[in-house]
């Protein structure tokens, strides 16, 4: 047990914090402010300093670190230290029956999703908010809003032929529940009460190699943007999201397409080898590429550089024109996965490919160790198909 000792009270300064020792022979030694109550910092022998404030909330005891000395000035802490139980009190004060949904919403997104979350996943909330929850709970206050109510919107979505955008928006609105329980604001979550609307059915539809002849014919005769993010999805065999949002600046004179692990689902650093087949496609993008980095460009609706952000109109022309039915672009990576395994490529070198290797030091390692061996087995992945859609 930390046995510490508290100082008299001083003013404490930048010049007073950075004179400050810890007591000899005392686990931690903590010097109280003079001039705004509940302020101090601890120092401790090994010189680290750690700015810390004590208050109330309805009479409970609260104390709260507020940095490390000098990353945090004394002025900064002092101000936050000043802030922060004024800030909790007035969270405290306020529940269900005076927060709405609305307000909840932008608390969510500002203090929670915006920190946490990639922003991928921030922007499918955001677009999930404003199209499913806030037109028809935004003007509701959050003591409104029972098992009832809630399983009508969910139940309403499901209806129109959305399963599993129900699930989605039934699953965003438990998590702003959550949130708002962890601040006071209510005291149970009624989205739990409710039942899952959708059944969301596995995704494991694979091509044939027929149907995969045809789709390629097709992407290939038409050249745009989208049968290009098309190919290169079963090319590669990865996520649409990391394909569609593609750099120039990410793929390099050696042959590999290298992802930053912000941009990848699993966290961990990702490779992909460049197959001449790739090649290809890519240099017919090159002369559309404009003045942003993305390969598949477009534009925001500020006219800014961006990417192209959905298939899904795309994916309807390629059914309606094919006739081949019940595939979407994870279709593409699913075959990829399942057609490689068929041509006897071993399962490490899939799991590289495909990034299902575990994550942190190792997984970095191998993606260096095994580089030609994952070459090689996407070279013969392509190779194979072309030789597929040639015959």
């Amino acid at each position: 047990m930390e046995v510490g000792f508290v100082m008299p009270k001083i003013r404490l300064n930048d010049k007073t914090v950075r004179g400050l020792k810890a007591r000899p022979g005392a686990a931690f030694t903590e010097y109280v402010d003079t001039l705004s109550p509940g302020f101090g910092v601890r120092v401790y022998p090994s010189g680290r300093k750690s700015f810390w404030v004590r208050y109330r909330v309805n009479g409970a005891k609260r104390r709260k670190q507020l940095g490390l000395y000098p990353e945090v000035a004394v002025a900064t802490a002092r101000q936050r230290a000043q802030e922060l139980p004024r800030e909790q009190r007035q969270a405290r004060g306020r529940d269900a029956s005076s927060v709405t949904l609305a307000e909840l919403a932008e608390e969510y997104l500002t203090k929670h999703a915006e920190l946490k979350k990639k922003p991928r996943s921030v922007q499918e909330d955001r677009r999930i908010l404003h199209k499913e929850i806030l037109p028809a709970w935004g003007h509701l206050c959050l003591e409104e809003i029972d098992v009832e109510r809630s399983a009508d919107l969910f139940d309403a979505i499901a209806a129109r032929g959305a399963p599993i955008m129900a699930n989605r928006t039934r699953a965003l609105a438990s998590k702003m529940w959550s949130f708002a329980m962890a601040r006071g604001w209510v005291r149970w979550n009624p989205i739990k009460a409710t039942e899952k609307p959708g059944v969301e059915r596995r995704r494991d539809r694979v091509l044939s190699w027929t149907e995969i002849a045809s789709l390629w014919q097709v992407w290939e005769a038409e050249r745009s943007l989208a049968s290009a993010a098309f190919q290169v999805l079963l090319l590669t065999g990865q996520r649409k999201q990391e394909v569609i949002a593609m750099t120039w600046s990410e793929l390099d004179d050696e042959g590999w397409w290298t992802m930053p692990v912000m941009r990848v689902k699993t966290n961990n650093p990702h490779r992909v080898p460049i197959v001449a087949q790739m090649r290809r496609i890519l240099a017919r993008l090159e002369p559309l590429r404009g003045d942003g980095d993305f390969v598949f460009a477009s534009r925001d609706r500020q006219g800014r550089p961006s990417h192209i952000t959905e298939l899904k109109t795309a994916n309807r022309r390629y059914i309606r024109l094919t006739g081949i039915e019940g595939w979407s672009p994870h279709t593409l990576r699913h075959t990829a996965v399942t057609r490689m395994a068929e041509l006897k490529i071993p399962r490490h070198i899939r799991e590289l490919i495909f990034n299902h290797a575990p994550g942190g030091t190792n997984a970095r390692y191998d993606h260096w160790e095994y580089a030609d061996e994952v070459k090689a087995a996407m070279k013969r992945w392509a190779d194979h198909l072309e030789s597929v859609v040639a015959s």
